[in-house]
């Protein structure tokens, strides 16, 4: 399942199920019962590394670095300090 709220210009929120397949090892973007994990849209490649090291200063740890996607957009992963993860990205979908 997937779903896809955008607003004006400004971003917008990309929600999806679970998918059993993800890698689980070690620094590897996962999907576990009890954490929850989003894709919050920014509105630039630019602005993808900027909430990206906001998140490392917070007290966040890295997933993925930011980097180009082949699909479009540049995005990145953190974790927080209870497991749950927040991709940033500039692809904003169809």
């Amino acid at each position: 399942m997937h779903a896809q709220l955008s607003w004006g210009g400004a971003g917008g929120v990309m929600c999806g199920s679970a998918q059993r397949s993800a890698p689980a090892a070690a620094g590897s973007y996962q999907r576990r019962v009890g954490v929850g994990s989003c894709y919050l849209v920014v509105p630039s490649d630019e602005a993808v590394d900027e909430v990206y090291e906001k998140a490392l200063a917070a007290g966040g740890s890295s997933v993925m670095e930011p980097e180009d996607q082949d699909y479009g957009g540049r995005s990145a992963t953190v974790r927080d300090a209870e497991g749950n993860q927040y991709s940033i990205g500039s692809y904003a979908g169809e």
